[in-house]
């Protein structure tokens, strides 16, 4: 059977992609099913493109399977466009939720008129050097600064979707459905079905 490595040591992440990805015809193995210890490769700041190449080509590297990796952001038009790629570092090591400390910058803000915001996932599939493909899925949405909601992780508690409810009031299956990672990954199955590995 063909074996796909999932290129996170985020349990999160994981447990998404795996959702996505069932059923189909390959095994998925991830950084706690490898043997060895796996280094974490850095990530920079200039897209989420070139974090999710990064991620895809280090672990394939280091495991010989082809690998699939993600890179994910939230950006908000009140802010900016931030947090941006820089979601999962953007409050450090804070151990106050990441949602809670979002709307804390956000009520320092004056103009709070245009809460759109968007969620981006790239990802990307690899063996050893080479990168197969990449994909992009964007989810459109607005921050409501009333978390809602105990599904998902992250910021899902104050993304809201255009029918009202926030990510993390959706079920796993549902979010896994319609979310951003959901759209990227999906496009990336053909691929991986087509890869003689």
């Amino acid at each position: 059977m063909k074996r796909l490595f999932i290129a996170t040591g985020n349990a999160h992440k994981i447990k998404e992609i795996k959702g996505i990805l069932l059923n189909q015809p390959f095994e998925i193995i991830c950084v706690s099913d490898y043997a060895k210890t796996l280094p974490e490769v850095s990530e920079g700041e200039i897209s989420y493109k070139e974090n999710a190449v990064k991620k895809a080509v280090h672990y394939s590297n280091l495991t010989g399977f082809v690998s699939l990796a993600d890179d994910t952001g939230l950006e908000v038009k009140a802010l900016g466009g931030k947090p941006g790629i820089r979601s999962a570092r953007f409050f450090g090591d804070s151990v106050k939720p990441k949602y809670l400390s979002l709307i804390e910058l956000l009520k320092e803000q004056t103009d709070l008129s245009d809460l759109s915001a968007q969620f981006v996932c790239e990802t990307a599939i690899a063996f050893k050097n080479e990168i197969l493909g990449t994909f992009r899925g964007l989810l459109e949405g607005k921050i409501t600064l009333e978390p809602r909601g105990k599904q998902g992780f992250g910021y899902d508690p104050i993304f809201m979707l255009p029918n009202g409810k926030t990510l993390a009031e959706l079920d796993f299956e549902e979010k896994n459905s319609i979310s951003h990672r959901a759209i990227a990954v999906k496009q990336a199955v053909t691929l991986i079905n087509s890869i003689k590995f």
